[in-house]
């Protein structure tokens, strides 16, 4: 499974590449600044139509150049394969999406075909940074996983969106509605994620027991509001508050959850390293979820694979890969750095925008 042709043009600073990956391993290799990680980015387009460096997708678009075209094979479940092009013009808002030679109207409509995952370093931070990105990785999964989620997670945010709305106006008495509404559907997106982390617990256990001594692991989860009461009341609770403060201070929006080891925080007892290896752990235990739900487990990206890890971690991680029944591209400058990979990876090289096999 995974992509078995890309070609991307004028996408950053590459040009006419044309390459057929492997379905298992793919190592991208090139000196820095020479193309490596905006090939990551091009696949992770492709699954996505968005980047994972930037807001500004003009910014994708090579500086000499109007507009930037991709053009993948996704070969999925059944050996069926599914065909994505993508087109983005400087000019225009939008870009254009085809599968299988029909327009899509949505990023999501996209998404679901390919799921990708990205892990480099701001992603191996997980756990320095804001909720906001612990949400993501979360939502994603149900996003693959959860028939309903994307559509009670749509309608939450325009609830809560038009609820600001009415608060920053001090309007309290058309609030009676939508409090109404992003109860329903607050408690369905607590619901959807509380059952999806019983089971990423699961396969996270044996994951990470594959990568470190993982011993006790226990997700600590805030719902996005005080714990010990149900929403219904923490919204009530709040209402004064929100009036004041012109915005709702509790609800789904502010979910967020931890990693513990025993009784303490993983933040705080782990190694960048071992943080590096759970995060590693995570995202593998998510694939096979999402290959469960949809025998498709998508394709891993991996930027900057071995930095902050010793030779033994770095041979470890390297065989956990090369065990993972998943497609997967990693970079590096240096071809020797992965001579300790126990399958030999599909391997092209990258030189000024150009790619080579």
């Amino acid at each position: 499974m995974g992509f078995n042709l890309v070609r991307c043009n004028n996408f950053r600073n590459l040009k006419g590449v044309d390459i057929a990956p492997s379905s298992a391993i793919n190592l991208i290799i090139g000196e820095n600044a020479s193309g490596k990680s905006n090939f990551l980015e091009s696949i992770f387009y492709l699954g996505r139509a968005k980047s994972f460096r930037t807001n500004k997708l003009h910014e994708l678009i090579n500086f000499d150049e109007e507009e930037t075209n991709l053009f993948a094979r996704y070969r999925g479940k059944g050996d069926i394969e599914t065909s994505i092009g993508i087109e983005r013009k400087r000019n225009l808002k939008k870009e254009k999406i085809k599968v299988d030679g029909n327009y899509v109207k949505s990023k999501s409509e996209l998404a679901k075909h390919v799921p990708v995952q990205m892990l480099h370093p701001p992603v191996f931070r997980m756990f320095d940074e804001s909720p906001s990105h612990r949400r993501k990785f979360i939502d994603f999964g149900l996003f693959h996983v959860e028939q309903l989620f994307h559509s009670v997670w749509k309608s939450y945010t325009i609830a809560l969106s038009n609820r600001n709305h009415l608060l920053k106006k001090g309007n309290k008495d058309d609030l009676r509605y939508w409090d109404r509404e992003i109860l329903d559907l607050g408690n369905q997106l607590n619901q959807f994620r509380s059952s999806y982390l019983n089971e990423l617990h699961h396969h996270l256990m044996i994951e990470a027991a594959k990568l470190f001594e993982a011993k006790d692991i226990k997700f600590s989860i805030n719902c996005g509001w005080k714990k010990g009461l149900d929403f219904s009341q923490a919204l009530k609770n709040s209402f004064e508050r929100d009036v004041s403060i012109g915005y709702t201070s509790v609800g789904p929006h502010l979910f967020d959850f931890a990693i513990n080891f025993g009784r303490i925080n993983g933040k705080i007892v782990l190694s960048n390293g071992q943080k590096k290896l759970l995060v590693f752990a995570l995202h593998t235990a998510q694939a096979i979820i999402i290959s469960t739900a949809k025998s498709n487990p998508g394709i891993l990206l991996f930027d900057e694979v071995s930095s902050e890890l010793d030779a033994a971690n770095r041979d470890r991680v390297f065989a956990y890969i090369s065990e993972l029944n998943v497609q997967s591209f990693l970079t590096g400058t240096d071809e020797l750095a992965f001579s300790s990979l126990p399958v030999k990876p599909a391997l092209f090289h990258v030189e000024h925008g150009k790619i080579f096999s």
